[in-house]
């Protein structure tokens, strides 16, 4: 959460027009939802829960940095798989990068359209998909060895 604080505060006067709010709206709500999951840890589902914020919140914030040539921001995107992997295993490690494809295409699409720096290209969706979903499994396999018994 302070990285999230960090990063907008790094970026200010950086931003297009509109974005620096919708930045720091985005961060503010971050921050919101990640207090009511701490409070409401332990109660069931707060594990999932917690995942779909951080796919949301990671997603959001590679479209909204997309706006910069050369930024690396949607390697954010493997955090959550990584995450899933090792609260929910291979399963949530195969089926996370998938959740991902939106917010790529975007991104690809900002950077490909609307900065016009090269056409649109499906690879540079694909391949960042591609490294999620091994960087997934392994972890996700790690884990399942980790719980069998004898291992």
């Amino acid at each position: 959460m302070p990285l999230v604080v960090f990063e907008v505060a790094v970026e200010r006067g950086n931003y297009p027009p509109g974005d620096e709010r919708l930045a720091w709206l985005l961060a503010a709500a971050f921050a919101a939802a990640a207090l009511s999951l701490l409070l409401l840890r332990g109660r069931g589902r707060s594990a999932a829960a917690g995942l779909v914020l951080d796919v949301i919140v990671a997603s959001a914030f590679v479209a909204l940095y997309s706006f910069e040539a050369g930024t690396t921001a949607r390697h954010v995107l493997v955090l959550p798989v990584v995450e899933g992997a090792f609260l929910f295993g291979l399963r949530a490690g195969a089926l996370v990068p998938l959740a991902s494809l939106p917010a790529l295409a975007f991104f690809e699409w900002r950077q490909a359209e609307r900065l016009d720096l090269h056409p649109f290209d499906v690879g540079h969706v694909l391949g960042p998909a591609g490294i999620q979903l091994a960087v997934g499994i392994v972890v996700g396999a790690l884990v399942a060895r980790l719980e069998r018994p004898g291992v």
